[in-house]
Formats: structure tokens, C-alpha cells, sequence
């Protein structure tokens, strides 16, 4: 368990360290693969691996997403354009664990409403750590997801869920934004338990579907905007520590 942990505070730091990197390249005018690109180049720079690339069949870094895309958008030629809200989804490796981290952005010019949609992700990203506590349970994560973006008028993405992290990129347990089950039902949270906490939402639908013409890329059903934000949390016997 110590070596795990000491490796996932490491990786943990470099996955960080990736977005503060490459934070300032999200502009109108860059290419979503150029972007990749760098956050490879970074991670390898600090001897880790790119997480994402030990996906069967993905050779990315990186998934980026623009507007609305959900998840899993492989970087490629698209040029981001001002306004788009853009989300980088990246992973590290590092001495055999996974850590895994995503933000959402806004390109200039910012927009109130896009920006309000993104804070309520972001504010129900640390209220949603804030229960991964020892004694509680998943549903106590899902409760304040659901809770605080149904209050916004926000629409849960049903069919994606944080997970847990650390041997893999995507072990159990899953996580979702709603509740599914009761509480008692759900796994309790214990010590030493290493959590990928996502908030993958939108602005009109709870639905998605696959991309024309893209086996891993998948859109809101309506097309709306959609936005996600997620941290690698390991529980301790006192707070939860955010890794990423």
C-alpha cells in the first residue's frame, strides 16, 4: 500500500503539472492534436508514461473534447475556434499506477452563462470530494452530483461514471452523478481507497450518443454543451487528499 500510494502522490503531482503546462496553449487558433502532442511530450519529460495509452486501441495522451462532445474525443486536426468550451481528460502513469484528471475550459471571448455552467461543475467537483470520507458511501458522492446540478437546471450524464484508480485507469467502484441504489447498497468508503471523481454533465440532456463516424468520440443527444471536471482523491483517516 505505501508504494502504491507514494507513486499515485507522484504521478498525482505530474498530472497536475500537465495542465498547468498546457493551460496556456488552449486558444483559438491551436489544433487539439497539437495540444496532445505537448502533453505528451511533458509527461514523458518527467519519466512517467501517458495513462491513456494503455487503453486497447487508443494512442493518444489525451481525450479532447469541444462543445458537444462528452467524452473519449480522440485530438486530431480540429482547430479550436473562440468561444469553444474545450475539455482535456489526460492520465499518468507512473512506477505501475494510474492517476486521472479532466478540466473544462472556455476559450476567449467568455460568455456569463458558459462561465456560471462551468463553475457549478467545478464547485460540485469539490463539494462531491468533500464525502469521500471514511464511514460514508458512494451514494453520498452521487447525492451532492445530482443534488447540486439539478439545482443549477444541469443534466447528469446517466450512462458516465468516476471510478476508481490506481492499478488501472478504471476499477471498481464505479461512481455515478445520480443515485441508482440506496445508500446502504453502495460501497462504503474505507482508508487507503484511491477515487476518480468525475462530474460529466450538460446543459440540456442527460443522453448521449456516438459521433458520426468516430468509434470512440461520443456527443449529447441534443447537442448541447457539455462539461467535465475530475480528480484522483486517495481517502485518509482525515480528510480527503486530492492528488491530481
Amino acid at each position: 500500500m505505501d508504494k502504491k500510494i507514494a507513486a499515485m502522490k507522484q504521478g498525482g503531482k505530474i498530472l497536475k503539472a500537465v495542465f498547468e503546462h498546457i493551460e496556456p496553449m488552449i486558444k483559438a487558433g491551436i489544433t487539439t492534436v497539437a495540444i496532445d502532442n505537448e502533453i505528451d511530450k511533458f509527461i514523458i519529460s518527467q519519466r512517467a508514461d501517458a495513462g491513456f495509452k494503455t487503453v486497447p486501441n487508443y494512442h493518444h495522451a489525451s481525450c479532447i473534447t469541444i462543445n458537444e462532445q462528452v467524452v473519449h474525443t480522440r485530438p486530431s486536426s480540429r482547430i479550436i475556434k473562440p468561444g469553444d468550451v474545450v475539455t482535456i481528460d489526460a492520465g499518468v502513469l507512473y512506477q505501475g499506477y494510474h492517476t486521472d484528471k479532466a478540466i473544462t475550459y472556455q476559450v476567449d471571448p467568455k460568455t456569463n452563462n458558459v462561465t456560471k455552467f462551468l463553475e457549478i461543475g467545478q464547485s460540485t467537483l469539490e463539494l462531491a470530494i468533500k464525502q469521500t470520507v471514511i464511514g460514508n458511501y458512494i451514494w453520498d458522492i452521487s447525492h451532492v452530483i445530482e443534488t447540486n446540478l439539478n439545482r443549477e437546471g444541469y443534466k447528469v450524464i446517466f450512462d458516465l461514471t468516476g471510478h476508481g484508480v490506481g492499478e488501472r485507469l478504471h476499477m471498481d467502484p464505479f461512481i455515478p452523478g445520480f443515485i441508482s441504489k440506496k445508500r446502504n447498497r453502495t460501497e462504503q468508503i474505507i482508508s487507503g481507497m484511491t477515487l476518480a471523481i468525475e462530474v460529466i454533465y450538460s446543459i440540456g440532456s442527460h443522453d448521449i450518443k456516438p459521433e458520426a463516424g468516430d468509434d470512440w468520440s461520443l456527443l449529447t443527444a441534443d447537442n448541447s454543451l457539455s462539461a467535465c471536471f475530475e480528480d484522483t482523491i486517495l481517502v485518509t483517516e482525515n480528510k480527503p487528499l486530492i492528488l491530481t
